[in-house]
């Protein structure tokens, strides 16, 4: 999977809002993906005795574009919420 993005930033602190997107981004989508992988694959086995992460199921496309809304929504919470960062 390749994820190409242009984070622009606008005004005197754009840089690091776009810096700061750059880096979370990525782990939001990451973080939002495993949790439907886990979601699904404990739905098909029942059980986290037979748990493997190998075994997970991949996404369809309806699931990861809801994982990737997900993080943008995430993300840009965060944004918000970081003190250091006048948004």
């Amino acid at each position: 999977l390749t994820l190409l993005a242009r984070f622009l930033g606008h005004g005197e602190e754009g840089h690091l809002c776009a810096t700061f997107v750059k880096k979370t981004l990525p782990q939001q989508i990451a973080k939002f993906v495993r949790q439907k992988r886990v979601q699904n694959y404990s739905t098909l086995v029942g059980t986290k005795k037979l748990w493997n992460p190998k075994m997970w199921p991949l996404l369809g496309k309806e699931d990861f574009e809801q994982c990737c809304k997900r993080a943008f929504l995430e993300t840009n919470k965060m944004l918000h919420d970081e003190k250091a960062i006048n948004d």
